[in-house]
């Protein structure tokens, strides 16, 4: 924040913002875009000084990086992710970073089969950082099977018609009721989208809302969560639990990118 912003109110965080600009070396030239600075007191072990970023168009206080190694490697990390997904007409971008990127999201998912999740979550954390295609949706798929819903929205998988059933339902249920009716959260989350997927997603966001949604599953895994379901409705959800755990085995992937039953979000620890 520039010093001239500060009002009588600013607190300690946006004052120390401030001084940054006042001792600080700028790297940018003429830019209103982002403002790249050095910050010669703030020094690491190695003497390196800190360098920070602020970019007027974000409403976020400037971002740190310990030296300009590391600053370096983030600007590499953010030309990737912009290039990830390219504009109409573009080709798909491809260099070495992009392949390694794509062999190690592919090793990440056979690990996540083996069971090796937290490896698995690691490599694909780093992946998506590079903005690497699937890293994301099979990342979210690891966190929603420990449990974990927030800012799980399966990127890239779920606008697939192929696995759009399978995670749908984790998706929407997380999608608050608006009494306006306005659901263009949801939209934003499924974008690229055709409209088969769209069009599911709002059945299953009704089903959801109004309690009438049953997960389903074909095979044998699929009579084991009827029989676990019965299991939950008479109380013996342990029960239930035990069922789908024992079933697990049988249970068959709706394809490559497909990790887990959705019924794994299940807490049968």
């Amino acid at each position: 924040m520039f010093e001239e912003y500060l009002d009588e109110d600013a607190g300690p965080e946006e004052r120390r913002e401030a001084d940054i600009w006042r001792r600080r070396l700028q790297l940018d030239v003429d830019s209103d875009s982002i403002h790249v600075l050095l910050d010669p007191e703030d020094v690491d072990e190695d003497g390196e000084w800190a360098v920070h970023t602020w970019a007027t168009w974000r409403a976020a206080p400037p971002e740190r990086y310990a030296n300009f190694f590391e600053f370096m490697r983030g600007m590499y990390r953010e030309f990737h992710s912009l290039r990830a997904l390219p504009a109409g007409g573009e080709s798909e971008f491809a260099n070495d970073t992009t392949r390694e990127l794509d062999a190690l999201v592919e090793q990440a998912r056979l690990e996540a089969l083996r069971g090796d999740w937290e490896r698995a979550g690691h490599a694909l954390d780093e992946a998506k950082e590079y903005g690497g295609p699937r890293a994301a949706g099979l990342g979210d798929q690891i966190r929603r099977l420990l449990g974990r819903t927030y800012m799980v929205y399966f990127e890239d998988v779920v606008t697939d018609p192929q696995y759009a059933p399978e995670l749908l339902p984790a998706l929407v249920a997380g999608h608050p009721a608006r009494s306006d009716g306005d659901d263009s959260t949801l939209m934003f989350h499924l974008r690229g989208a055709g409209d088969d997927v769209v069009s599911l997603a709002y059945a299953t966001l009704a089903q959801v809302r109004n309690g009438t949604y049953r997960y389903t599953a074909a095979g044998p895994f699929g009579e084991a969560v009827e029989r676990a379901r019965e299991l939950a409705r008479w109380g013996n959800t342990d029960g239930a639990c035990r069922t789908l755990i024992d079933a697990l085995p049988v249970w068959k992937p709706l394809g490559p990118d497909h990790l887990a039953p959705r019924c794994g979000s299940l807490n049968c620890a």
